[in-house]
C-alpha cells in the first residue's frame, strides 16, 4: 500500500473508532452516579493510548527499516 494511502486508511480506522464510541455510550437522563459521556469517552481514549507501542526512533534503526518515499 502506498504510504499516503496506508495514512489515510489509519486515520479512517481512528475515525471509525471515535464514531463507534460515540454512537454507543448511554446518553444522559438524569443525576444518576455514573461517568458522564464525556468521561467515558475520554477513559476509552486513555485505555487505548496506553496499548498504542512506542514511536520508533529513526536513529536507532538501521537504515534499511526507514525507507523514505520521496
Amino acid at each position: 500500500m502506498h504510504y499516503n494511502a496506508n495514512i489515510t486508511a489509519m486515520q479512517n480506522d481512528s475515525m471509525g473508532n471515535i464514531t463507534t464510541i460515540l454512537d454507543i455510550q448511554p446518553r444522559l437522563i438524569g443525576g444518576g452516579g455514573g461517568m458522564t459521556p464525556d468521561e467515558i469517552v475520554i477513559a476509552k481514549s486513555a485505555e487505548l493510548l496506553e496499548q498504542l507501542p512506542d514511536l520508533l526512533d529513526m536513529r536507532e534503526g538501521l537504515p534499511e527499516l526507514f525507507v523514505k518515499n520521496e
